[in-house]
């Protein structure tokens, strides 16, 4: 099966068409306060035991005492 078929997508409309009128919806993230304890869910994912929170892991990025390094850098 390919992916576009031959098709396009339409463009979308002018900044001041009726489009864009009516309910915006955002929902509000709050700064947990958790003591992340990072492990290695795979050999470049890893997620926190506590909250779960995970992040796939790029260069230079790694774990230390269930830490987030990057480049022997704590960041989290």
């Amino acid at each position: 099966m390919e992916a576009n078929q031959g098709k396009s997508l339409q463009d979308l409309p002018e900044s001041q068409s009726d489009f864009w009128e009516g309910e915006k919806y955002s929902k509000q993230i709050e700064p947990t306060s958790c003591e992340h304890q990072f492990v290695y869910k795979s050999a470049r994912e890893v997620e926190c035991i506590n909250c779960n929170i995970g992040f796939v892991l790029a260069k230079d990025w790694h774990i230390k005492n269930k830490k987030l390094y990057y480049k022997d850098n704590l960041v989290i």
